[in-house]
């Protein structure tokens, strides 16, 4: 199925590239604002789409500061760590209605060159 001529591609990397950033509740707490509780990471741009990791999609977390990442940062056993799988959830490359994504912006997605350039021409072609 074809996209709209108005279909965007992200490939704006992934957390390490700043396409996704660490964005734990206490970021957007101050004093006018009260902290609420979110996602721990966002995308760096506006996009209608979900982050997630190699798990699934995100929730809340129970700590202001974010998740503990010196438990869920790292690669442990057969279980890849938080920081190189963090990204867009998608199915294939697309992640919502007229977008898609390619690359280390994609989550749970092998960061290397050669995963982004093959994302990259699926999402070319989707496109």
């Amino acid at each position: 199925m074809p996209l709209a001529a108005d279909a965007v591609i992200l490939a704006i990397g992934g957390l390490a590239g700043g396409g996704i950033a660490y964005a734990p509740p206490e970021r957007g707490a101050g004093p006018d604002l009260p902290a609420r509780g979110g996602a721990p990471f966002a995308l760096s741009i506006d996009a209608p789409v979900t982050l997630g990791d190699a798990r699934g999609a995100f929730g809340v977390v129970s700590s202001m500061q974010g998740p503990e990442l010196d438990v869920v940062a790292w690669p442990r056993g057969e279980r890849p760590g938080a920081l190189e799988s963090v990204g867009v959830r998608c199915e294939g490359v697309r992640a919502a209605p007229g977008i898609l994504a390619a690359g280390a912006t994609v989550a749970g997605r092998a960061r290397t060159v050669l995963d982004a350039v093959t994302t990259g021409l699926r999402a070319g072609a989707e496109a």
